[in-house]
């Protein structure tokens, strides 16, 4: 086996789960949400498995806080309707909905040919194509970045379209409302 190349742990079941059943409160006494089950579907990686169980775990712990599910009123999707609305109707929060998401590695996708995109996916798909190794490295170097990214597909799959808003703008605004 090439060293230099992520070892392929074989095609994994449609829904891998590894959620720690541990809870913990936050420093306002709020319980923070067990880490979303990373759901996986085909062949990836091991660093990119771990990579994206530290990036949910985290993602879960910022959709625990109301300052940060807060931003789910701020956009809305393709239907008019505020993201929070599409939740509501579905009677889940964010980090529900976020543990239902099924992520593939994408490194082979035309939009993850772009240096600038770490994961993709359609409005309405619950499918996140994650960019393989690049989004990885990154998402293990810097993991509220990693959050970031997922709660951003997480708006694209509840709906929201882009340009506009720029990808930029919704990474911004939930930084500034998730914190980084």
């Amino acid at each position: 086996m090439d060293p230099a190349r992520p070892r392929t742990l074989g095609v994994l079941p449609a829904a891998l789960f590894v959620a720690v059943a541990v809870s913990v409160e936050t420093a306002h006494g709020a319980p923070v949400m067990p880490p979303a089950p990373a759901r996986l579907a085909g062949p990836v990686s091991a660093f990119l498995l771990r990579s994206l169980e530290a990036a949910l775990e985290e993602a879960s712990r910022k959709l625990s806080d109301p300052r940060c599910v807060g931003v789910f009123s701020e956009f809305s999707g393709q239907d008019g309707r505020p993201l929070a609305r599409a939740l509501s109707a579905q009677g889940i929060s964010g980090a529900e909905y976020l543990s239902r998401l099924v992520f593939l590695d994408g490194a082979a996708t035309k939009p993850c040919a772009s240096d600038r995109i770490l994961a993709w996916t359609t409005p309405g798909s619950r499918g996140v194509f994650l960019c393989g190794w690049r989004f990885a490295q990154e998402a293990r170097r810097d993991p509220g970045l990693g959050s970031i990214i997922l709660i951003h597909e997480e708006f694209h799959s509840l709906g929201l379209g882009e340009n506009p808003p720029s990808s930029a703008e919704i990474t911004a605004r939930i930084s500034a409302r998730c914190g980084r």
